[in-house]
């Protein structure tokens, strides 16, 4: 048994994902894009509330 053995299923495997990629075009980078606009928005929101939250309590600094 040797290093080929071993690497050529992952090789495979990798290719076939890759493959899939491919197939889907910009689909992922679309999803990748609107799911860190979520985060930005909840993050945001979040630390508006973390905001307001400080200046109606003095315990906060």
């Amino acid at each position: 048994m040797n290093l080929n053995d071993i690497l050529a299923p992952i090789v495979k495997f990798l290719q076939w994902t890759f493959e899939g990629v491919v197939f889907l075009g910009n689909l992922p980078n679309k999803i990748f894009i609107m799911v860190g606009f979520i985060a930005l928005g909840s993050w945001l929101f979040m630390q508006y509330r973390y905001n307001q939250q400080k200046d109606r309590d003095s315990k906060f600094l």
